[in-house]
């Protein structure tokens, strides 16, 4: 039995690594297949192995996928906003720096939700009861002091209202995985083009960590977790959407700080995910729907036990991911600067082709389009989260 729970952590842990690593292939891809094919499956393993498989592979998943976000520039939704403090330490020769406070987030937000569970159980149902019927006004009062904060009123309203239309038109037509092409485009292949004619040389690459405040570590800790909460319980409202808005509170906040918010809204949304299931018997993402699929309903026990694993599986990740980034930085050194960014263009085009065929490829174009716009504006670039935020806000109202 022990022989078995550690090849399938191990089993997970990989098939994680994967799905953070390459874009396209996401967790809720691989969790739908392990459905599919569970009778079988079942016949060899048990139904609690199935369902430690998707737990290690999520949170796995979850530190994993800032790496391609900050040094390749294809984003998960999770990480779509962390991109852009994470390119600007990536071109201060910090790639390596900027993975590691995501990572720094991720850990210590899922330590801080283990110390919490108990108080958790009681606040989530009470939260969710009482702001269900407002979150959709709640949002468009944010999104107002956000634009009003940019003090670029007009640019900023546009900015928000251009990627706002294309996110809504894009979400509700027939494109395969929309989300590729539309955060890929905005936040991806828009600022790589920009990079490419405005830098000949890749900056050095570095190990070097530049140290921030107890303060800040404990403030974006706080904001990233209360965010990944949220995120969580509120159907339509995900975390790259959490992570533009807690910044509404923490204006003054480092690109380190911010990087240890987008890093610990990442993983608790997926561990809150699991207690949402426990307490509102609600599958709010794909690795929850197939576990749900799987198991109709958990126990405390069997709760308390899944967040031992994510721990452990945690502590693993924190050392594995940052092998990872340091090799991917020492890369970097060696890269020409040029032929990396048209290399990482076409691999995204070619995954949004796969995913989406020519409509992907399309969609893709004028995401792109869109971010360059909205860079020429002067405006923060956070405002192309648009495309999530307004198809939410509609959602709501």
């Amino acid at each position: 039995m022990q022989f078995e729970l550690i090849l399938i952590l191990v089993l997970g842990i990989l098939a994680g690594i994967i799905t953070g690593l390459i874009p396209g292939i996401h967790i809720n891809l691989v969790s739908t297949l392990l459905v599919t094919f569970s009778p079988f499956l079942l016949q060899h393993t048990s139904l609690l192995s199935l369902v430690l498989f998707i737990i290690a592979m999520s949170t796995t998943h979850s530190f994993v996928d800032a790496i391609p976000s900050i040094f390749l520039g294809a984003p998960d939704a999770a990480y779509a906003a962390s991109m852009l403090p994470g390119h600007r330490l990536l071109h201060k020769g910090q790639g390596y720096a900027a993975v590691y406070w995501t990572v720094v987030g991720s850990f210590f937000a899922l330590l801080l939700c283990v110390l919490l569970i108990v108080p958790l159980l009681k606040l989530i149902p009470f939260l969710v009861s009482s702001t269900k019927e407002f979150l959709g006004y709640l949002l468009v009062v944010l999104v107002a002091l956000m634009i009003v904060l940019s003090k670029r009123i007009v640019k900023s309203t546009l900015a928000f209202f251009l990627a706002g239309i294309l996110g809504y038109v894009v979400l509700n037509s027939s494109v395969q995985e929309p989300l590729m092409p539309l955060l890929s485009g905005l936040f991806g292949v828009s600022l790589l083009l920009v990079s490419f004619f405005e830098t000949s040389t890749f900056p050095l690459q570095t190990l070097h960590l530049p140290a921030i405040s107890k303060g800040e570590q404990a403030k974006a800790l706080g904001a990233g977790t209360l965010a990944g909460v949220c995120t969580a319980i509120f159907p339509g409202l995900g975390p790259a959407q959490g992570a533009v808005l807690a910044l509404q509170f923490f204006k003054e906040i480092t690109s380190e700080g911010f990087l240890i918010l987008t890093g610990a809204l990442n993983t608790v949304n997926f561990v809150i995910s699991l207690i949402t299931f426990y307490t509102l018997d609600k599958a709010r993402n794909g690795s929850i729907v197939a576990i749900n699929t799987l198991v109709k309903s958990i126990t405390f026990f069997d709760l308390a036990y899944f967040f031992i694993v994510s721990v452990i599986v945690g502590a693993m990740c924190v050392f594995v991911t940052l092998f990872i980034a340091r090799r991917a930085s020492l890369l970097m050194n060696i890269l020409p600067y040029k032929k990396v960014v048209i290399g990482v263009i076409v691999l995204i085009v070619l995954v949004t082709f796969f995913l989406g065929s020519w409509q992907g490829v399309f969609v893709l174009l004028l995401a792109t389009s869109a971010g360059i716009v909205i860079n020429a504006l002067g405006v923060p670039k956070h405002f192309g989260m648009g495309c999530l935020l307004l198809p939410t806000i509609l959602y709501f109202l």
